[in-house]
């Protein structure tokens, strides 16, 4: 693992799920951190356990990422405190569901806002100085959403499909500067999910669930290793769907996909 003394993490949506559990990974090794979120209570809770129990210097932000000057916010506050980032992890746990025709057209902008433009605009304005010292990581988080269309998660699927191949082209590009990109591409969280149509899918074609804090210890390992794996998929079959689809019909991978959301809404999802 790297040296860690006086390296700055800079978290988005940083108080719930893979964020916190990120989060909480970083701290109990030893690393500062900036937390950026939306709700202000939850990042003082939130940095004043870690900071008790850690013992690790916090700031925290508070910033909703659907603002369109959200990147700039932080960026600005950061450089008035002239806290350099070393590292920077990319999440914003957004989903939105349901029919194309029924679905509000404000969301849909919203998240392609917070997944696209906000992504975008944090990753240019930090990979900077990272590039300027020649050194830098950053973790981009998709999810396998990124990998195949789905019926009813159109703008959802679209927009981790932006995700995936940003930090991929990216980590690419970067190499020569001392940054690198990698990109978290993880399976259906336990707290989100029901499995009532596992029974219509093919079983090697249906995703396996797991908690964000398992999730968050892959991504957290693979990380910091030093090791060429620009992109991480926690879970063996999680990978090998991930990579089967790509070679599957997209007309099939798109009717089995259909199928796994018709029954999630059957079951309440």
């Amino acid at each position: 693992m790297r040296e860690k003394k006086g390296e700055t993490v800079l978290i988005t949506y940083a108080t719930s799920g893979i964020g916190y559990e990120l989060g909480r990974l970083f701290a109990m090794n030893g690393y500062d951190l900036i937390l950026v979120d939306a709700d202000s209570s939850d990042l003082k809770k939130t940095s004043s356990e870690w900071m008790k129990k850690y013992k690790v210097h916090i700031e925290t932000f508070s910033q909703n990422l659907s603002n369109p000057d959200a990147a700039e916010h932080i960026y600005e506050w950061t450089m008035e405190r002239q806290i350099p980032i070393h590292f920077m992890i990319n999440y914003a746990d957004f989903q939105l569901s349901g029919s194309f025709l029924e679905t509000e057209l404000a969301q849909e902008l919203e998240m392609i806002q917070v997944h696209i433009a906000t992504f975008t605009a944090i990753t240019k304005l930090f990979i900077k100085q990272m590039a300027e010292r020649r050194k830098g990581r950053i973790l981009q988080v998709a999810s396998t959403a990124a990998f195949q269309p789905r019926p009813k998660l159109a703008v959802f699927h679209a927009t981790n499909a932006f995700i995936l191949a940003f930090g991929q082209a990216l980590d690419n590009e970067m190499k020569d500067y001392g940054v690198r990109v990698n990109t978290l591409c993880a399976g259906p969280e336990l707290s989100q999910v029901k499995w009532s149509a596992r029974e219509e899918v093919p079983t090697w074609l249906s995703e396996v669930p797991m908690s964000a804090q398992n999730i968050a210890e892959f991504a957290f390992r693979r990380f910091l290793d030093e090791q060429d794996k620009p992109l991480i998929i926690p879970g063996m079959k999680n990978r090998l769907l991930a990579r089967s689809v790509q070679f599957m019909p997209r007309k099939m991978v798109t009717k089995v996909v259909k199928k796994m959301d018709e029954g999630k809404g059957e079951s309440g999802d």
